[in-house]
Order: C-alpha cells, then structure tokens, then sequence
C-alpha cells in the first residue's frame, strides 16, 4: 500500500469531528500496533493520524504530553499508553472480549502481559547490539523461554484459547519483531521453543494478523534511519493495512 502520511512539525492538526473516534499512532511502532490489532479484532471504525515520532507536531503535546503514541480521541477524551487504550477499547466496546470472563483467568492475563513488558527493555538493548552482547541475549531467552512454558501450560493454540485475545495481541508485535532486529542474533528464536514457532505460525496465518503484518525489510530500512536526520516514516512503502 502507499506509505502512510505521518504528521510533523509545523503542520496542521486534522480537525476532529464529533463522535468519531481517532488514534494516533505511529506505522512502525510496535506499542501502537497493539492498539491498532485491538482495534481491527474488535471490527471497530476510526480515523487514523500517524505521527512522525521524531519531528513531533507540536499539537501533539496537547493530546499527549509525553510525546508517545499510542493515544486515543473521543471528543474531549483522551486516552494515553498502549495497554491503557486496549482495555479502554475492551471495556468500552464489550462485543468480542480480549480477556477471559473469569476473574481470576483476567488477572492471571494482565500480570503475564505485565511480566512480558520486563523483557521488552532486554529486547531493545540486545537489538541495538545485534544479538552479540551474551548478557543481553541471555536475559532475552529466559523470557522466551518463560513464553514457551505458559503456552505449555495453557494448552491452547492461542493464550487466549482458540482465537487470539489480549495477551495475544500485547506480546504479538514484539515477537515478530526479533528476526528482523536480530536482537537474539541471526540466528533468530531457537528451534528448541517448539510451541512458541507453532504459536508464531498460528499468528502469521490468522485473518486479524496476516494482513497487517510488517515485512521484514521495511523494519530494518526503518530501524537503521530512526532518530537520525534520516529517519523514514511517510518514504518506506508497505503491504499491511490499518
């Protein structure tokens, strides 16, 4: 598809209309794609205004003062961080829930989810070094590992149970993401970790997942520009959808 316009410094804000419900994001970002994938799981309409993360608009400060995407927009709500605006989008719109009705299984969902944020700090850092810091990449593989044991533990094709939910979604664009940013070296997610490659091929292949999915190339060419004087966001051409 054509590359996606990402608003910057100096330009205008897109007026919002009343009733309809906008997300600001950003293509290549991964804490914003979770609440895109909330989004299209859930069938739920909305305008999109990507961001360019490096020149910032200065309105966007306005909608969220810390400068990070993802945010939400509802005439005069605004709703800020990833996972904030995915349980806001399962509250709000309770037709295809992201978590279990139960309790218990709901909480057990949102300390993994926040457990998984632990690594994502490992995985950043073992990225910039390539997968060659062992320290780095070691910290990583416990936490695939750990991914490994609770898909063991469950016993389902997804987390969530037959179709993908909200622990599915969160960790989803992290995941994708080790090959092409060779944070666990070129060799990528060992064959040892059988049930997390099945769980990636499921995910690959699901109707929510498969179109939206970011190629390889167009991370790295991403990747290798941002936060520089090159950074690329509106130039790097793309096959997923909104």
């Amino acid at each position: 598809m054509p590359a996606e316009h990402h608003f910057k410094t100096g330009e205008t804000l897109p007026a919002l209309k009343p009733g309809v419900l906008r997300l600001y994001s950003m293509a290549f970002c991964p804490y914003a794609e979770r609440t895109r994938l909330v989004l299209a799981a859930k069938d739920i309409d909305y305008e999109l205004v990507n961001v360019n993360t490096y020149k910032k608009p200065e309105w966007y400060f306005d909608k969220n003062p810390d400068g990070l995407v993802p945010t939400l927009e509802l005439d005069d709500k605004l709703i800020q961080e990833s996972l904030v605006t995915c349980e806001y989008l399962d509250e709000a719109y309770p037709d295809t829930p992201m978590y279990p009705a139960d309790a218990y299984l709901k909480a057990r969902d949102k300390l993994f989810i926040q457990r998984f944020g632990n690594s994502i700090p490992a995985f950043y850092r073992s990225a910039k070094e390539k997968g060659k810091n062992e320290e780095l990449r070691t910290t990583l593989l416990k936490h695939m590992n750990s991914i490994e044991d609770e898909l063991q533990n469950r016993g389902t094709p997804f987390f969530f149970g037959s179709s993908p939910g909200m622990v599915d979604y969160a960790i989803w664009p992290f995941i994708y993401r080790i090959p092409s940013s060779m944070a666990l070296g070129s060799g990528g997610l060992p064959e040892s970790l059988v049930l997390l490659h099945q769980w990636i091929d499921r995910m690959r292949k699901h109707e929510i997942i498969a179109p939206r999915i970011m190629e390889d190339e167009a991370l790295v060419e991403f990747s290798t520009h941002y936060r520089t004087p090159g950074s690329r966001f509106d130039e790097i051409q793309t096959k997923s959808v909104k």
